[in-house]
């Protein structure tokens, strides 16, 4: 599961992964792709997603 974080310079979403633990290393920043026509964007706090 994910968590939206907020967004890049080009308004795109990003996101990162929920119960990351230290000892798997640094935290990677995910990058969402754009949303499908008619389906409502990601946002800062909008929600978790499972891939």
């Amino acid at each position: 599961m994910i968590e939206v974080t907020g967004t890049d310079p080009d308004g795109d979403p990003i996101a990162r992964p929920l119960g990351w633990k230290a000892e798997q290393g640094r935290m990677p920043v995910i990058f969402m792709r754009p949303e499908r026509a008619g389906q409502p964007a990601l946002a800062p706090g909008s929600g978790c997603w499972r891939g």
